[in-house]
């Protein structure tokens, strides 16, 4: 079988006639149309003299494509692991069906800090995305921290940017320019996120869902990480959102557009639109 023969779907052996489409788009997805897969469906010509094409149709009910974002990465993971067949919890929506591969890693990012020495001699008042000095060892970036000093002493400080990478127990410092003068101040990690979400794979996608729904996952399936948020990539109900083609046909041009018959798709909707983007103009044999 050759390429084109495989990109095709075609058995090898035949020939690709003048005009035969070799690549079909979708120009307007349509809507209305009945979620499912139909089979080796005839395209109707809109603006066409060709004949013949047929193509396998999907049909979108709602389902996840993909994660569009992750909201919130989680904490409280025990491991690094790979976690298959996770079901989606559905926060806010109506949607269900929804499987995922759930992929953890090390974070490292802090939660909460504690003052181990509060120095002397700063000036009064609240200094905002403080970059700490870390102590060695030099494991971990990005921590910013709100600094609140006091009487001349630190009296508080809070995480803003929990960075990255750090390991339990990781002690830092300040400079005494970016906290009002203030030396000998030292704090510690007190509470330090290890294991978070680190990838979303949509396995399964379910039906009903909409863009903007809250999805999230049971801890117990993914290693204890709680808290997750993501928001759902949706292939929108009654649009068709894929074409294959399984018979080229004769005759087509670039260009050329053409449709499917709602009786082939369930009996409802309209507005599907097809484009010829590529035919060829010689025989091609494969």
């Amino acid at each position: 079988m050759s390429i084109l023969s495989s990109l095709l779907g075609g058995d090898g052996g035949s020939a690709l006639e003048t005009g035969a489409i070799i690549i079909a788009q979708l120009a307007d997805p349509g809507s209305g149309y009945v979620g499912g897969l139909y089979q080796n469906v005839p395209l109707v010509n809109i603006q066409s003299s060709g004949s013949g094409a047929k193509a396998d149709v999907e049909v979108g009910s709602g389902g996840i494509s993909s994660v569009l974002s992750i909201d919130n990465k989680g904490n409280g993971g025990s491991a690094a692991a790979t976690y298959n067949n996770v079901d989606v919890v559905t926060l806010s929506g109506t949607g269900s069906g929804a499987e995922a591969s759930v992929i953890t890693a090390y974070r490292g990012q802090i939660n909460t800090l504690t003052i181990e020495t509060p120095g002397i001699g700063g000036i009064d008042g609240i200094y905002y995305d403080i970059a700490p000095i870390l102590a060695p060892p030099l494991v971990g970036t990005g921590l910013l921290v709100k600094v609140t000093i006091s009487g001349g002493v630190l009296t508080a400080v809070e995480a803003v940017d929990k960075g990255e990478g750090y390991l339990a127990g990781a002690t830092f410092s300040f400079d005494p320019v970016d906290v009002g003068g203030l030396t000998g101040a030292t704090i510690e990690a007190d509470a330090l996120v290890t294991y978070t979400i680190d990838r979303i794979v949509i396995t399964e996608g379910g039906e009903g869902y909409e863009a903007g729904d809250n999805l999230t996952f049971n801890a117990a399936d993914i290693g204890g990480v709680t808290s997750v948020l993501f928001t759902p990539k949706v292939i929108a109900t009654g649009e068709v959102y894929r074409i294959r083609l399984t018979e080229n046909g004769v005759g087509y041009e670039n260009n050329d557009t053409f449709t499917v018959n709602n009786s082939n798709l369930g009996n409802s909707g309209s507005g599907l639109v097809l484009t010829a983007s590529l035919c060829f103009n010689t025989w091609v044999y494969t």
